[in-house]
C-alpha cells in the first residue's frame, strides 16, 4: 500500500511539473512581437527588403517608425552591406529613373526599395532619381519612370546595373555628347524587324510591355493621366491646348498621356526576353561594381573628430535659377536620415511610407545650364567623371571625402580625408550631385535628437 501511494505521489508531481513548464512557455508567448520574430535592430541596420507595412500617408508626426525587421540570410547585398537570403553576387543590379517634378509626386511610389539612390538635376530647380536595385524579381511598383541623361548612365556603370529609362535626352550637352549616340557607345545594339534602333539598356518607350500601345495595361504598367494631372503640370490655362495636342496626335509628347510604371512582372519578362536581350554581349549576369564599402554588419562607420550633423540641408542650383533644396533630419531610435521637400516629409504616395537612409553622400561636381528644345528649354549638364570633394554623413555624424571616377564605365571610388577607401555603415545610400560652384549647395546643423 505504501508502494502505490509513494507511485502515485511520484506521478503527481511529474504531472504538477510538466503543467508549470507549459505555463511558463505559455506566458512567454503572450506578446506577439516575441513570436513573430519582429524585435529591434541596431540603429544602423536597414532592411534590404521593403515592408509590407508601412506608415499612413496622414502621418504628421516625425517620431513615428516603422518597428524594424532583422535581415538575415547567409549571402550579403553588394549595394547594401546587409545580410540576405538571396545570392547577388552575379547578378546585375537595375538602375531606373524616376521623376522628381513637384507635379508628379502625387504618383511617386516604391523609391524605398532602392538599395543606392542618386539625385541630380535635369533642369533648373527640378531633379531626378536614379534607384539601383540589387534584387528586383519581386519589386512592388516604381513610379513615374522618365528620360535618361548621360550622368545616369555614368551612374549605372558605377554598379555594372542595367539601366531602365523612358528613353533619354534628345538635346546634345554642352561637349557635343547625346544620349542615343552614348547609348550606343556603350552598349552596342540591335535592329529589330520593325526597324526601330535598341540598345543594352530597358527603353519603356520602346519595349512592348511597357509601351502604350501594345501591352503595358496587360502587365499594369501605364497609367492614364487625369485632367486634374494635366492642370497641375501645366496650369489651368494651358489645361485646353494640352488636351487638343494629345486628341491630334501630338507625337512630340504623346507621352505625357501616360505614366510608366515599373513593375516586377513586366520588368522580370523584359529582362529575360525583351529587345534588349537581342544586343551582343548583354547579359543579366555580372558582378555588380564594388562603387560602395561596408564595415562588417552590425558595426558603425569610424567617425571619429567628426562634425555633429543632424540636420542637413542640400541644394541643387545653377545661377540664375531659383534652387531646389531638401532637409534630412537624423532620427537616433533608427539610426536612419529622413528626406523633406517641399516642408514635408518625402512620402510614397501609394503607401505613405517615408523615405530614409541609413547614409548621406554628397558629391561637389560640374552643373551647368544649357538651352533644350521647345519643349524643354531649360537643362542642366550633370559632369559626374573626373575628381573633387564631398560630405559623408552617417550615426548624425558629418565628414569630408573625396571622390573620383576616371572614365564612363570606372566604378565611382569614395576616400576619407586621409585618403583611405571609405567604409559605409551598412544600410541604404543617398548620393546627391551638387554643384560644385555654389559654396552654400551642403549645410548642416544641430538640432535636437527625436
Amino acid at each position: 500500500m505504501k508502494k502505490d501511494t509513494k507511485q502515485i505521489l511520484v506521478i503527481f508531481a511529474l504531472i504538477l511539473t510538466l503543467a508549470i513548464v507549459c505555463f511558463t512557455v505559455v506566458g512567454c508567448g503572450d506578446d506577439p512581437a516575441e513570436t513573430s520574430g519582429n524585435i529591434f535592430t541596431l540603429p544602423t541596420a536597414s532592411d534590404p527588403v521593403q515592408s509590407e507595412t508601412s506608415q499612413s500617408s496622414t502621418e504628421t508626426s516625425a517620431t513615428s517608425h516603422t518597428d524594424p525587421i532583422i535581415p538575415s540570410g547567409n549571402y550579403v547585398n553588394p549595394l547594401t552591406g546587409v545580410p540576405t537570403a538571396v545570392n547577388l553576387s552575379y547578378t546585375r543590379p537595375v538602375a531606373i529613373v524616376v521623376d522628381n517634378y513637384d507635379a508628379a509626386l502625387t504618383h511617386q511610389s516604391g523609391l524605398g526599395q532602392a538599395d543606392i539612390l542618386y539625385e541630380g538635376m535635369v533642369a533648373p530647380g527640378i531633379t531626378r532619381f536614379l534607384a539601383v536595385i540589387a534584387d528586383y524579381t519581386n519589386i512592388a511598383p516604381i513610379c513615374n519612370v522618365r528620360s535618361g541623361r548621360d550622368y545616369h548612365i555614368y551612374s549605372s556603370f558605377n554598379h555594372n546595373a542595367i539601366l531602365v529609362s523612358h528613353g533619354g535626352s534628345v538635346t546634345r550637352t554642352p561637349d557635343g555628347s547625346l544620349f542615343v549616340t552614348l547609348a550606343e557607345k556603350l552598349y552596342g545594339n540591335y535592329i529589330a524587324k520593325n526597324g526601330l534602333v535598341y540598345y543594352g539598356f530597358l527603353n519603356t518607350a520602346q519595349e512592348t510591355r511597357f509601351y502604350q500601345l501594345d501591352n503595358g495595361i496587360t502587365y499594369g504598367t501605364i497609367r492614364f493621366y487625369s485632367d486634374a494631372d494635366y492642370s497641375k503640370l501645366y496650369g489651368p490655362a494651358n489645361l485646353a491646348k494640352v488636351q487638343a495636342s494629345i486628341r491630334s496626335g501630338y507625337t512630340g509628347r504623346s507621352d505625357l498621356k501616360y505614366d510608366t510604371v515599373i513593375t516586377a512582372s513586366a520588368l522580370r519578362a523584359t529582362l529575360s526576353g525583351g529587345y534588349l536581350t537581342n544586343v551582343p554581349g548583354f547579359s543579366l549576369g555580372g558582378n555588380p561594381s564594388g562603387s560602395l564599402k561596408f564595415v562588417p554588419y552590425g558595426s558603425k562607420a569610424p567617425m571619429t573628430d567628426a562634425a555633429t550633423a543632424n540636420d542637413v540641408f542640400v541644394q541643387f542650383s545653377v545661377p540664375g535659377y531659383a534652387p531646389k533644396t531638401v532637409e534630412y533630419l537624423y532620427s537616433s531610435v533608427d539610426g536612419k536620415y529622413t528626406r523633406y521637400q517641399n516642408g514635408t516629409a518625402h512620402v510614397d504616395a501609394e503607401t505613405g511610407e517615408r523615405l530614409s537612409f541609413t547614409n548621406l553622400i554628397t558629391l561637389s561636381v560640374p552643373c551647368n545650364y544649357y538651352h533644350g528644345t521647345t519643349e524643354d528649354p531649360d537643362l542642366v549638364d550633370v559632369r559626374v567623371i573626373g575628381y573633387g570633394e564631398g560630405y559623408y554623413f552617417t550615426g548624425g555624424k558629418a565628414a569630408r571625402i573625396t571622390w573620383s571616377k576616371i572614365s564612363e564605365t570606372a566604378p565611382l571610388v569614395l576616400r576619407d580625408a586621409s585618403g583611405n577607401e571609405l567604409k559605409l555603415t551598412p544600410g541604404k545610400t543617398c548620393i546627391s550631385y551638387v554643384n560644385s560652384s555654389d559654396a552654400s549647395a551642403v549645410s548642416f546643423t544641430t538640432v535636437t535628437l527625436y
